[in-house]
């Protein structure tokens, strides 16, 4: 089978093939958004004629309405990634109030049809690939196996051209490698599918443990193909940073691991940010800030103009509880990558309450890919307006994608199913979770167990409801006893002490989880604690006790806002208090720039009181 003739188009340092959809610089894959890629096509396709801005509107988003800023937003990324490729020549000149003209000069090559050795059907998806770390080019003496790699990994019946379909919709994680130098290049085809492959699996929902599993599986393969192959070892650290982190079992040696394979990959090429980015997560995941800090110190040389480094720094700072320098440093990120950061420029809004903001960062994610930001933007919906048919489209659409929806998805789509009287198909939800759940804030798993006890319980299948609290409590109890400081397993085991009606129990596990992780220690995931311990207080009908301890969280910034009380039927002996509406109206007030001024206070910042005892 004979696949048809097909141009690709050379500019300067840089090679454009539509079909594939990949930009070339010197032979090298280079990162781009779908969006993006679509803009510079039209633009260089259309070389040298003008394109108005309706034109680019109409076929980069045939089906979307967006703002003309989005669009400026991604030629705005095209002019940074092709300033190389010109000296003074402004690469893509604006024309106000008309459109845009590609100027520099480009020559269309016609390529010869290639027979696919019915590897790839004429068919076969075009794929862009945004690429996170150098593409290895191909040497001379292993060109003819390169290519055939290739069109390996681009056949349409091939289970790798999913695994890149995939990818195209991903949204890094701070520190994920993003971008290369290319000086470290895999020197085996099959380690380099592998690693595409472990890429592709953690795209498809790094808080999974199923996927995280996948991808380490296909890493460590690769590195142990290739141990020089440096990309390959920053992102393997990476997804040891996620088992950890999303694990009920954080076992301190994956840390471990991911040290060592972030040193490895800083060792193998000082030169590609992903490493240095990568060894800094890892004390950041320790919540050694100082070495932190001093790790992308170290590295700045190669990070400063890589959103991600930005990225970090803002999480340590939200973590310290200075939100107005978090929010600048996620400014200097948007300013270098706006698509990549919006997301995380939405939570810091989140967790200010700020919804108008984050709504319109959000924008500019889903300008980028339709499937960008699902529960951020899920999120949003619901603690603006407290209505669930606000946010569950947006849940529904990701539930039903090409790609199987991480348990972030999973988990929010059922807490709101269960707020909406709808628990059967809550159920339905919980039971597709894997073991550990997500049935709290995004990325905070839990047992499944609990959850699927607290629907039962408001089923009145009581008897049921306790099996599964007790189920959760022999797992935490086993977790306790190996790390008995783990803020998290002590949550849950306060949340499934709850249902079981062991009310001392309960709370002393909930009130353990604050002290160990104050909010004056971590500013963004302190107040979780805050409300899992009034959630407690409030189910055991400690009325009193879950106002103070809610008054003290709507204080400061946190990710929670009142609609989650409104709505969470945990908290219904709370609704039921005569004070709770005056109590709700003064939360709805704890927003924005006053919420700031309020934490930055003496008194807000001291260390909160504890809430009556019965």
């Amino acid at each position: 089978m004979t696949s048809p003739a097909r141009s690709t188009y050379a500019f300067g340092r840089f090679r454009l093939d539509p079909a594939d959809k990949v930009l070339y610089r010197d032979g090298i894959p280079v990162a781009l958004t779908p969006k993006a890629f679509d803009t510079l096509a039209v633009l260089v396709e259309a070389h040298p004629r003008l394109v108005t801005r309706d034109e680019l509107l109409a076929r980069v988003w045939p089906d979307t309405f967006v703002e003309d800023n989005n669009l400026a937003q991604h030629v705005s990324l095209l002019r940074r990634t092709l300033a190389e490729s010109t000296d003074a020549e402004p690469v893509i000149e604006t024309l106000p109030k008309r459109g845009y003209r590609f100027r520099p000069l480009v020559e269309r090559t016609l390529e010869e049809p290639v027979a696919a050795s019915g590897l790839a059907s004429e068919t076969a998806p075009a794929v862009v690939v945004p690429m996170t770390d150098a593409v290895p080019p191909a040497a001379p003496a292993a060109a003819s196996r390169w290519r055939q790699a290739r069109w390996v990994a681009l056949a349409a019946a091939g289970a790798m051209a999913l695994a890149v379909m995939i990818a195209t919709t991903y949204r890094p994680t701070a520190g994920e490698p993003v971008g290369g130098r290319g000086e470290a290049a895999a020197k085996d085809a099959d380690a380099y599918l592998a690693y595409l492959s472990g890429r592709a699996a953690f795209a498809q929902g790094y808080s999974d443990t199923t996927n995280q599993q996948r991808a380490r599986a296909d890493l460590e393969r690769a590195v142990a193909r290739d141990p020089g192959f440096a990309p390959a070892w920053a992102l393997l650290s990476q997804v040891y940073g996620a088992q950890y982190r999303t694990s009920l079992d954080r076992d301190p040696a994956i840390l471990v691991a991911a040290e060592r394979a972030a040193r490895t990959t800083v060792a193998l090429d000082p030169h590609l940010p992903a490493g240095h980015l990568a060894l800094a997560n890892v004390f950041f995941s320790r919540r050694d800030h100082p070495r932190t800090r001093e790790a992308l110190a170290r590295g700045r040389d190669v990070l400063a103009g890589d959103a991600t480094y930005w990225h970090l720094l803002a999480f340590i700072e939200q973590r310290e509880g200075r939100w107005r320098e978090a929010e600048a440093s996620l400014a200097k990120a948007f300013d270098l990558d706006g698509p990549a950061t919006a997301e995380w420029l939405a939570v810091h809004y989140l967790h200010r309450r700020q919804y108008a903001d984050a709504r319109r960062v959000l924008a500019v994610a889903q300008a980028s890919s339709r499937t960008a930001a699902v529960v951020p933007d899920a999120w949003t919906r619901f603690s603006e307006s407290a209505e669930i048919a606000a946010a569950r489209p947006v849940l529904e659409v990701a539930l039903g994608g090409r790609t199987p929806p991480d348990a972030r998805v999973l988990g929010l789509l059922a807490q709101f199913e269960w707020f909406d009287g709808r628990a059967e198909r809550a159920l339905e939800l919980i039971a597709q979770m894997d073991a550990p759940g997500a049935w709290l804030a995004p990325n905070f798993r839990f047992p499944a167990a609990i959850a699927a006890g607290d629907v039962l319980d408001g089923l009145g299948r009581r008897t049921e409801a306790r099996a599964r609290y007790a189920e959760a409590v022999a797992l935490l109890e086993t977790r306790r006893s190996a790390d008995p400081d783990d803020p998290k397993v002590m949550a849950a085991l306060g949340l499934a002490y709850a249902g079981l009606g062991r009310a001392d129990d309960a709370v002393q596990h909930a009130r353990r989880a604050v002290d160990l992780l104050p909010r004056e220690r971590d500013a963004g995931e302190g107040p979780l604690y805050l409300y899992l311990l009034a959630r407690v207080h409030a189910r055991l009908g400690q009325r009193a006790e879950a106002a103070a301890v809610l008054d003290d969280m709507f204080a400061a910034p946190g990710f929670y806002s009142e609609a989650w009380v409104a709505r969470d039927p945990s908290f219904a002996a709370l609704r039921a208090d005569p004070g709770y509406a005056a109590r709700l109206e003064r939360w709805t007030a704890q927003k924005g720039e006053r919420l700031l001024t309020r934490a930055t206070e003496p008194e807000a910042r001291a260390a909160h009181a504890r809430p009556p005892q019965r």
